[in-house]
């Protein structure tokens, strides 16, 4: 109660002094996702902090309340500073502009009254998401809360027209003129070629050279990416595997299999193979998505963002009917998989023989027009040139 009204007292003698429009801030020192040891430096955040620093005069900062984290971004020679502490707490009255990829709440919101964030979320909406899944909560006004949001607005990040006006709108409770088309600054790394990405992992994402180097040395590169599943967190051991029926036949076409769970997944590490890689849960995957030759998922979103790479994607959806008992999706699956589907892993492992005859590119095509529309990997260009003119920066 003490610390609440602290916050409140700080709001409100800062409300009286306008928010620096050249200081944007990101990062995350709530834990309401992956508790105290989040995945660090990664997403939607990492992207447009970057492009922030490299590329504009912006006041950027990276908040943070990990010792590991801040020593990594130092070491990067990258704007980090710790939080709590007495200019972390400064820079979050003070900037104007915050931007996300949980929700409002990655950064303290009492604090952030009056600012404008941008919330890029977590990615395309296969499953339903947001308000479509638990009720708004009741909004509140009097004098005192309409004057400290007072200027502060929060603008949701879609990579299409159609979801903007026929999902998006309705998940997430705003007016169509917060949604912002602009897909999201993680798809932009796609644009690197092999060596350039390389580059980039060097300065940025390092714990990846390891699995780039193993990567290179195949003729098919696979990567698995499954979804969390809401019900059963352990889900990965019911997907029944045999390792090694699927390491015989990598060898057989010269692959590998990089499997990459999602970080609030449990699972021992898988070392006893040299083609199957298991990535550690916590690292930022996208700047491997160009080494690969293959995505391998169920009903991550991940795929709509692997679409502009326009290579071959594989479903292995083996819960399907238990999983859309927990969680209702917005789509006819069927409809919204470019991909061959695979109900058991058996039938995945003995279809990797006959992998160079796929061709699902029509309808990637076709899902593309429609989930990704207008992008040319220039998320974060459009977005600070839509905040520049509109605020005058």
């Amino acid at each position: 109660m003490i610390r609440k009204i602290l916050l409140n007292l700080l709001s409100l003698i800062n409300r009286l002094i306008p928010r620096n429009k050249h200081i944007w801030i990101t990062g995350k020192i709530a834990s309401w996702e992956y508790g105290k040891t989040p995945p660090a430096f990664f997403d939607n955040s990492k992207y447009f902090f970057l492009y922030l620093v490299n590329y504009t005069n912006e006041r950027v900062y990276w908040l943070s309340s990990s010792e590991k984290e801040i020593m990594m971004l130092k070491k990067m020679g990258l704007p980090v500073i710790k939080f709590p502490s007495f200019k972390g707490l400064w820079l979050v009255l003070r900037a104007k502009f915050s931007f996300h990829h949980y929700g409002t709440d990655q950064i303290n919101k009492t604090l952030q009254r009056g600012s404008v964030q941008l919330d890029f979320w977590h990615g395309t909406p296969l499953k339903k998401i947001r308000y479509d899944v638990v009720d708004k909560p009741e909004e509140k006004h009097n004098i005192y809360i309409d004057f400290m949001n007072k200027g502060g607005i929060e603008y949701v990040f879609s990579t299409s027209k159609y979801l903007s006006e026929k999902i998006l709108v309705r998940a997430f409770a705003v007016k169509r003129d917060q949604l912002l088309d602009f897909g999201y600054p993680r798809m932009d790394i796609l644009r690197l070629n092999q060596k350039e990405s390389i580059e980039f992992c060097q300065k940025y994402s390092p714990d990846l050279l390891t699995y780039i180097n193993i990567a290179n040395a195949y003729d098919k590169v696979f990567l698995y990416m499954p979804t969390f599943r809401d019900d059963d967190p352990d889900y990965f051991v019911k997907a029944d595997i045999d390792f090694d029926a699927l390491s015989q036949v990598l060898k057989d076409i010269n692959g590998v299999f990089f499997l990459k769970l999602h970080p609030l997944t449990k699972r021992s590490m898988i070392s006893e193979y040299n083609n199957i890689i298991q990535i550690s849960n916590d690292v930022d995957i996208y700047p491997f998505l160009v080494h690969t030759t293959h995505l391998v998922t169920d009903y991550s979103s991940i795929y709509f963002d692997y679409l502009p790479l326009d290579k071959e994607i594989i479903f292995i959806p083996y819960d399907y009917d238990n999983y859309i008992l927990h969680r209702e999706l917005y789509f006819d699956y069927d409809e919204i998989t470019p991909g061959i589907k695979y109900y058991s892993f058996d039938d995945f492992i003995s279809g990797l023989l006959d992998i160079d005859n796929l061709d699902y590119s029509n309808k990637r095509r076709d899902v593309s027009k429609m989930m990704i529309d207008n992008y040319h990997f220039d998320s974060c260009e459009k977005t600070y040139e839509y905040f520049k003119n509109k605020y005058k920066l």
